[in-house]
């Protein structure tokens, strides 16, 4: 497919287009099916999504509309779509209020953090038993224990199909980006 200019409306920054999953999907000519929301954190009350309530992937991630202030809330039926490969990539937002993981990653909110975290895996193993499940964080900034997390719960579920993945520039605490005509670019 070609290029698309950058759209410069309200909505620029949460263009799926331009999301890492769809330029993936068509660099690899892959069917696409994808839940994913600007400033959204695993759990409830962290994030970015929804301020002041902030709601999180442990209640949106198997909906279809999920965001109660436009409309109602209705289920993804999760045999319409059976995926080869299921990414989830999360990790970036969950620093917000605090950043605890990066405080103590042995601390209790990071304790909570990755036992929700491994029973949201688990449900989605259910769901699709066969898929291959790849564990990462997003490419932006984000402390390295966030990475170290989620290994350790890849490790802990122990299932040959679910795997952990490591950007080769990993985006530690000082690296950024910048977002020019529909590429990110890291330094």
């Amino acid at each position: 497919m070609p290029e698309r200019q950058t759209p410069w409306h309200n909505g620029e920054y949460s263009n799926s287009w331009y999301s890492y999953g769809w330029i993936a999907a068509r660099k690899l000519k892959a069917e696409i099916h994808i839940i994913a929301q600007g400033g959204i954190a695993l759990q409830n009350g962290t994030g970015w999504f929804l301020a002041p309530q902030y709601l999180g992937m442990e209640d949106v991630w198997d909906k279809v509309h999920y965001n109660p202030q436009l409309g109602a809330v209705t289920d993804w039926d999760f045999h319409k779509y059976i995926p080869h490969v299921v990414i989830v990539a999360i990790g970036q937002n969950d620093n917000n209020p605090k950043d605890y993981m990066k405080a103590d990653i042995e601390g209790e909110k990071a304790q909570l953090w990755r036992l929700t975290y491994k029973t949201w895996i688990q449900k989605i193993r259910e769901k699709y038993p066969k898929a291959l499940i790849i564990l990462s964080t997003t490419i932006l900034e984000h402390n390295g224990n966030w990475d170290a997390s989620i290994g350790r719960v890849c490790r802990e579920l122990k299932d040959d199909k679910i795997v952990h993945f490591l950007y080769s520039k990993r985006c530690g605490d000082s690296w950024s980006h910048t977002y020019h005509g529909g590429r990110a670019n890291g330094r």
